[in-house]
């Protein structure tokens, strides 16, 4: 099973993309946040990367963002509950600031009476969820250059870095419904 595979991207315009996010869309710079940002902001990052949304059924980018010292639960972005064509199973992770200590864990699944999925009672989360005791983890990679990311796999990041680490994880659909990590989602890129 293929986790992720590092892309070579001549120049991405990160710093046009921090100025159409950093101020009004950090929530709590206190508080950790990986969450799908506003429409109109979506549409600015694509026009910078040079992607015609015609091209695609669906878009979603998504901030990430951990303040120093952070991490998230382990999740897996593939949801039961949705149809196949609905699926993101890849996405493009583009570090933008302080990434380099940014860490992403891909995880199997030891015990699957751990997993708690979206829509239990007293365990609501928006994917399903897995406690740390019951994986191993079985991949890791810093976050420092652009990559294609699994994350059908069960995965979370930790920001080991005293400073805060922002990047944005694109996801273009039926682009990011597959597994097969072959085609670049944006132009300009190549996967190495």
């Amino acid at each position: 099973m293929i986790l992720y595979k590092t892309v070579s991207w001549d120049d991405p315009p990160k710093e046009e993309i921090l100025s159409l996010i950093l101020a009004p869309y950090i929530p709590d710079p206190k508080v950790g946040y990986v969450g799908k940002l506003p429409a109109n902001v979506q549409d600015g990052i694509l026009k910078l990367l040079n992607v015609d949304k015609m091209l695609y059924d669906q878009h979603n980018i998504m901030l990430v963002y951990f303040p120093p010292k952070s991490t998230i639960m382990i999740h897996s972005d593939h949801r039961p509950n949705l149809p196949k064509e609905y699926q993101a199973d890849q996405t493009l992770i583009l570090p933008l600031k302080n990434c380099d200590n940014l860490k992403w864990y891909w995880h199997e699944v030891t015990n699957p009476d751990g997993i708690f999925s979206y829509g239990e009672d007293s365990k609501f989360n928006p994917v399903p969820t897995v406690r740390k005791q019951d994986t191993k983890v079985i991949e890791e990679i810093y976050c420092s250059t652009p990559f294609i990311a699994n994350i059908k796999q069960w995965h979370n990041l930790t920001n080991e870095s005293d400073d805060i680490a922002i990047g944005i994880s694109v996801r273009l659909l039926p682009w990011s419904c597959e597994t097969d990590f072959t085609q670049p989602p944006v132009p300009n890129i190549t996967i190495v």
